[in-house]
């Protein structure tokens, strides 16, 4: 509309090579102080392996697609390491991505340690009922993200947290959307970003 500020959203495929060139060189040309990689963790999570009925000649090319955002984000992180500027990679603390050969040497080549925290006690909520998200995270970097560890404290009971599971209704200004808590719960409670900028702040100025 006129007189907007709303910046338009710009989304690369990066499975595609001409998006992952212009990646590299915005990557080269812009030198970024931190970059973070929350490469998708669908193919390496345990829930994805329990509930998948694809054959195994679908499992492998899946495999080898979902590699190119793995080794992606491993190359940056060796990139940024190389020129003494941070890198995050991030994927669920469960995923077998964290357990690859390739993983482990790159973070223990870059020096990269691994955080682990709940995101309820960050703030995560259900928008429809309130519930808190425990949803367990995982992130490692080159630089210390220990302030960003916090442990679950919303007791016990099987009715504390929300499942991630289903559709929940957001209320915007002017309508009521439909989103899979899946979708939702992917995004950082606000708390949680603000702490992390405070810390990328304090480690490129």
């Amino acid at each position: 509309s006129q007189g907007s500020s709303r910046v338009p959203v710009v989304k690369w495929d990066l499975l595609e090579p001409r998006a992952r060139r212009l990646l590299w060189a915005l990557v080269v040309v812009c030198e970024p102080k931190w970059i973070h990689s929350g490469f998708p963790c669908t193919f390496w999570s345990p829930l994805a392996h329990a509930t998948r009925k694809r054959s195994a000649q679908d499992d492998e090319a899946t495999r080898l697609r979902e590699l190119v955002h793995l080794v992606l984000s491993l190359q940056l992180a060796r990139w940024q390491c190389h020129r003494k500027r941070h890198i995050s990679l991030e994927n669920p603390p469960a995923c077998a991505s964290w357990r690859m050969d390739i993983t482990k040497r790159t973070l223990a080549a870059i020096g990269a340690k691994k955080h682990f925290f709940d995101s309820c006690p960050w703030g995560h909520r259900d928008p429809g009922n309130g519930k808190p998200y425990k949803k367990a995270q995982c992130v490692a970097s080159t630089a210390d993200l220990s302030c960003l560890v916090r442990t679950c404290s919303c007791g016990a009971g099987k009715d504390v947290h929300q499942r991630v599971e289903g559709v929940v209704s957001i209320i915007l200004p002017g309508q009521t959307k439909r989103m899979r808590r899946s979708t939702y719960s992917g995004a950082y409670p606000l708390a949680l970003c603000k702490a992390w900028a405070g810390i990328v702040r304090a480690n490129i100025l």
